[in-house]
């Protein structure tokens, strides 16, 4: 599906609003393709988490639109946590602040319990200067999907920015 975006005067980005009405009608879909799982005797649990697994990440994709957030092509990006703390019960996650601004930092503690994960899209180009990008990631098996959260300019912040 096609997806349109526009963009005037005063507004920021809207997404065609086909695109959250057939998400919806898939969810709904989902819904009942799940009660149909449910009363099969002998169905597998496992085909039965994955279904719910997937109107789970629907729900949360839905939400997160209807909230503002705009979602954007998937990108390599950097993740924030410490990539070993879901296998280490004892430490909770680690997020790298390299460099970033008061704001983005503050984005990042505003934002990170409606996400997954949490990453910055680094710049490929050393030699240009190029804008990080901070993201926020849902996901669910194979499928992710990323928002943007916010960007700043590393070549323009003072000091002051930091801290």
């Amino acid at each position: 599906m096609a997806v349109a975006l526009t963009v005037k005067a005063g507004e920021v980005i809207k997404v065609n609003p086909g695109w959250l009405e057939s998400k919806r009608e898939e969810i709904q879909k989902g819904e009942e393709a799940l009660k149909h799982l449910q009363s099969i005797e002998g169905i597998s649990k496992n085909k039965v988490a994955r279904v719910r697994g997937r109107l789970n990440f629907l729900r949360k994709f839905v939400e997160l639109m209807e909230a503002g957030f705009i979602p954007i092509p998937r990108m390599d990006f950097e993740p924030l946590e410490d990539p070993n703390w879901r296998w280490m019960p004892s430490r909770k996650p680690v997020i790298a602040f390299d460099r970033m601004p008061v704001e983005a930092i503050a984005t990042v503690a505003e934002y990170q319990d409606k996400f997954d994960r949490m990453g910055i899209v680094r710049p490929r180009s050393r030699g240009r200067k190029r804008d990080p990008i901070l993201i926020g990631v849902i996901g669910y098996g194979g499928l992710e999907e990323h928002f943007i959260l916010g960007w700043w300019r590393p070549d323009t912040m003072k000091d002051t920015d930091l801290w």
